[in-house]
């Protein structure tokens, strides 16, 4: 949101008018009849003239309000306050009457409102969905220990800070530490929130100077996403470029599983058991509740260090699922010898049944390479990483 006024269009006044006076103590008039943008004005003028020493706070919080109206986020707070004993129907008809315009964004100010903590899980959990890239370490049988073990012990969630300010306190970072846990479907999510060194913004100071380095300290996140039904544990630095996260895999190990990453492996994908493309056969069973897998493209390099490489790719338009059929043909025109040719990227698109029975069908098209691939943190994620553990496409 680069304007208020576009978020503030579309909540009704006494909705409104309850934001302002139970966070701010302010008192907004509801005028009957107004319109959203009538009402906006006035509202953008108001602050303006009665409490200009409120309006920025109070346009950063409806900013923050603002980013947690998608349709995902709201459903996502439902399941929340369902999981923690929220009697979400008993306050069905409070919720449809408060937010009378029916829209996202006076469902976010409700949730707010009503439940601040619930919208505060949201707020830690919406930029993991789509969390990609983390580095992971499977998790040896005999360390393995339960989600409630890690979560429930404030002791060693206070050493996990501790040992995290001491690392970055070295590069003039981390004196400020705070350590969150979340639980994401079947994942343990532990998030550190970090002081980062200060960097210079610049801002006015008064009405005619500017200041070209005001400092300021921006907070990056460490992310450990522990699933022991899958044996794993994924590390991920956000908001900050970690080149090497060993130390950062080992701080959590050595913590909560008692072992180093040296007692355990990496995740690698081998694309060895793909390169026979003719005779590629990606099965998926009932229990896997996936409608249809099919190859979008693959990438394949000559052996023996002649480099060269092809790329064939499905077209666009293939809605039906022929990739895989498609690049089997092609690769039997061009006359691709799996003992001379081998693969080094392959794209696979996965379309989930709906188990839910509402709107569009879960899809993934995921990218996997030798070093890693673009798997993400959704539910169809977990399925797909099974799955290519059972092709033994990942170990």
């Amino acid at each position: 949101m680069t304007d208020p006024r576009d978020f503030v269009v579309h909540i009704n006044t006494p909705l409104l008018a309850r934001y302002l006076k139970e966070k701010y103590d302010l008192t907004f008039d509801v005028v009957e009849g107004e319109t959203g943008g009538d009402r906006a004005d006035r509202f953008i003028d108001w602050l303006a003239r009665e409490h200009p020493d409120k309006r920025d706070e109070i346009f950063v919080e409806l900013n923050y309000i603002n980013d947690l109206s998608g349709d995902r986020d709201i459903d996502a707070m439902i399941a929340i306050a369902r999981a923690s004993g929220v009697d979400v129907d008993a306050e069905k008809d409070k919720y449809e009457q408060e937010c009378s315009g029916g829209n996202r964004d006076e469902y976010a100010m409700w949730w707010f409102l009503t439940h601040p903590d619930i919208f505060e899980v949201r707020f830690h959990h919406s930029d993991l969905e789509d969390l990609s890239g983390a580095k992971e370490w499977l998790v040896p049988d005999d360390k393995i220990v339960s989600i409630e073990s890690i979560s429930g012990d404030k002791a060693k969630l206070t050493e996990i800070e501790q040992k995290l300010m001491e690392k970055y306190q070295k590069e003039l970072r981390g004196e400020k530490c705070i350590v969150t846990t979340l639980l994401h479907d079947n994942t343990l999510v532990l998030r550190a929130y970090i002081e980062d060194i200060p960097r210079g913004a610049v801002v006015f100071e008064g009405a005619r100077k500017i200041n070209p380095h005001k400092p300021e300290k921006p907070v990056f996140s460490i992310v450990w996403l522990y699933t022991p039904e899958d044996k794993l544990l994924r590390t991920k630095s956000i908001g900050r470029r970690e080149y090497d996260v060993a130390p950062l895999e080992n701080i959590f190990t050595t913590t909560f599983l008692s072992c180093t990453t040296s007692d355990g492996k990496q995740r690698v994908f081998d694309l060895k058991n793909v390169s026979d493309v003719v005779n590629l056969n990606l099965t998926c069973e009932p229990t896997d509740e996936v409608e249809r897998v099919f190859v979008r493209a693959i990438e394949m390099t000559r052996k023996g260090g002649i480099w060269k490489r092809i790329r064939l790719q499905a077209g666009s338009r293939d809605t039906k699922g022929q990739g895989t059929e498609m690049i089997k043909e092609a690769v039997k025109d061009i006359g691709l010898d799996p003992n001379t040719w081998e693969v080094k990227a392959i794209e696979m698109q996965f379309v989930f049944k709906n188990t839910l029975g509402k709107g569009r069908k879960p899809q993934a098209t995921v990218r996997i390479t030798p070093n890693g691939s673009n798997l993400k943190n959704r539910p169809h994620d977990t399925k797909i990483r099974r799955l290519l553990k059972k092709w033994e496409i990942a170990n």
